[in-house]
């Protein structure tokens, strides 16, 4: 059940985090930076809308130690989808289509590092 509404939560995040990169990247902003930006954003709504629907806040850290969970479980899946979506580029493909390949992988990632990580309990269904 987890895994469905985090695949909802990761559906919004995802099409927040390539329609982020796809605007800031055709605007003129670099790859890099679209793609560390887009993500951000991305990882931010990710946070908000784990704790107000999946994940109870505070399962096992305080709101700092939280924070700096969820902040490393952001950097390790960021640097995964920033080499991913870099790489891809610079084996021919197009940057939209790497960010989409790179958002995809990550959901199982991120799904994991929040599950067992960040918000760990027995059973954390909120609904």
């Amino acid at each position: 059940m987890q895994l469905l509404i985090y695949f909802v939560i990761g559906s919004i995040c995802a099409v927040v985090n390539i329609a982020a990169f796809a605007i800031l990247f055709y605007a003129g902003a670099g790859l890099a930076i679209a793609t560390l930006t887009a993500f951000s954003v991305a990882a931010a709504l990710n946070y908000v809308l784990c704790i107000a629907v999946l994940f109870h806040h505070k399962a096992r850290w305080s709101t700092f130690g939280e924070l700096a969970a969820y902040l490393a479980s952001v950097v390790l899946m960021g640097l995964g989808d920033y080499g991913l979506t870099v790489g891809l580029v610079a084996v021919g493909a197009s940057p939209a289509f790497s960010k989409v390949i790179a958002t995809f992988v990550g959901f199982f990632g991120n799904f994991l590092l929040r599950r067992f990580f960040v918000f760990p309990q027995s059973e954390v269904v909120r609904i």
